[in-house]
């Protein structure tokens, strides 16, 4: 949001003031030899290297774009794999997931807590685990 208010007054800024610009004056704009700083950073804004553009600088424009497509692409593949590790994670976990092992780890761990010096007592009932559970 904060970024397309940026993006309109730099906009607003760099037109000259009319009610309308006519296509004169957008083309005085856009092929005069002075350029408008807060257009190109405007224009930047949008899409990185179109800054570049506008001030007719054709080899930093391709390297910006180069650059943001790089970014994306590796952003995007990154991404992915770590959502497929994620996934995989969470299958992995769901396959081994065993209630009544955590029923006998909650216990152990309550107990455990309770045997270190110098700790706060645990006050929590042990998990109830039914005796047809129970190996």
């Amino acid at each position: 949001m904060r970024r397309a208010l940026l993006v309109i007054l730099c906009f607003a800024y760099s037109l000259p003031v009319q009610s309308q610009p006519s296509a004169d004056s957008l083309e005085v704009l856009f092929s005069s030899s002075r350029r408008s700083v807060p257009l190109a950073f405007g224009l930047s804004a949008i899409i990185p290297g179109t800054g570049q553009i506008y001030n007719r600088d054709w080899v930093k424009a391709a390297t910006a774009l180069v650059t943001e497509a790089t970014v994306l692409l590796l952003y995007t593949s990154w991404r992915g794999k770590g959502v497929d590790g994620r996934n995989a994670y969470r299958a992995q976990a769901h396959m081994h997931w065993s209630p009544l092992r955590y029923a006998y780890w909650l216990n152990d761990y309550t107990e455990y807590l309770n045997q270190i010096p110098g700790g706060r007592s645990i006050t929590v009932d042990p998990v109830a685990i039914p005796m047809a559970l129970q190996n």
